[in-house]
């Protein structure tokens, strides 16, 4: 089984193994075939989650599962992204130079 939290939709329901949504943006954006290949962008370690920078809670999911709102971490990252909000804008940061550098390649 992938550590990748968002890869597995539900194997003891449906008998799939599709990508959520945001993990499907979150990969074609960035050109990525399988979530196992998606590094944390702080740290480089392997993410295992996608967080939203702007909670979905907060607002239509359509209008969240974009590329400038999905960041992929480790679990530690992650975590500290949830809690704290100074640090959620220390991560938005570094996605956006992300996302800027792509858009210049």
């Amino acid at each position: 089984m992938s550590k990748f939290k968002d890869w597995i939709i539900d194997l003891e329901t449906d008998r799939t193994s599709d990508l959520k949504k945001h993990t499907k943006v979150l990969c074609d954006y960035w050109g990525y075939k399988i979530p196992e290949d998606i590094e944390c962008i702080v740290c480089g370690n392997q993410a295992v989650d996608t967080h939203h920078l702007i909670k979905r809670g907060m607002g239509s999911s359509k209008l969240l599962d974009v590329p400038s709102n999905l960041a992929p971490l480790c679990r530690e990252h992650h975590e500290e992204a949830e809690f704290s909000k100074e640090y959620n804008d220390y991560v938005s940061d570094i996605l956006k130079k992300k996302i800027a550098h792509k858009e210049l390649n």
